[in-house]
């Protein structure tokens, strides 16, 4: 069996989202936008593990309200990232 040890990892990863219809997890690599598609990939579920045991927060509403200004951007960055992966966003 490997072992890791400390400075074997030199980046991280993070699920940020998922393509149902291509059935992939949406990351995001720690390497930077130079990185994949600006930083992110999709990986087909039951690659290498990814996903597997995973654990998360899901929130219900924020502590206080955002500012317009911050709400705007949040939906323009959304929309984006929505965009890129083909995302449908339904409400």
């Amino acid at each position: 069996m490997a072992t890791l040890n400390a400075g074997d990892v030199d980046h991280a990863v993070l699920i940020v989202g998922w393509d149902e219809p291509a059935g992939a997890w949406i990351i995001k690599n720690s390497l930077g936008p130079d990185w994949g598609d600006q930083g992110f990939i999709k990986l087909k579920y039951d690659t290498a593990n990814v996903g597997f045991n995973a654990a998360w927060v899901q929130s219900t509403q924020s502590a206080a309200p955002l500012s317009a200004a911050l709400q705007n951007a949040l939906e323009a960055t959304t929309r984006n990232f929505n965009a890129r992966f083909n995302i449908l966003n339904i409400k």
